[in-house]
């Protein structure tokens, strides 16, 4: 479940704990610091599903938002026990850039790029 003026997903892990998930301006911002890269080249690593750490740490930060005392253990656990995070996960950050569209890298020496 979506809120989506706020870009909050809940969702229910195998336990029936309630967790929320969003990605505000801060928690991007905290991504950037923790990887080193720019949002544009996160989401195309994300999207490419080039590094499974790098989907924990959106998982941990978009967690992080709503609850100060997850670890990154804990958000590993929740990857691992199919609790759909993952899922929650992409949701939240397609709130998060609701204008976004995937685009195609063009080659270099192409005259209309």
């Amino acid at each position: 479940m979506a809120n989506e003026l706020k870009g909050v997903v809940k969702f229910l892990d195998d336990a029936g704990k309630e967790w929320l998930i969003s990605y505000p301006a801060n928690t991007l911002i905290d991504i950037e610091d923790a990887t080193g890269k720019g949002i544009s080249d996160l989401l195309v690593d994300l999207s490419q599903y080039k590094s499974t750490k790098l989907l924990r740490h959106f998982i941990f930060f978009g967690l992080r938002t709503h609850d100060v005392n997850i670890t990154e253990q804990i958000a590993g656990d929740l990857m691992s026990f199919g609790s759909g995070i993952s899922a929650a996960a992409m949701q939240a950050i397609a709130l998060a850039f609701p204008d976004a569209k995937p685009t195609e890298k063009k080659e270099a020496d192409d005259p209309n790029a």
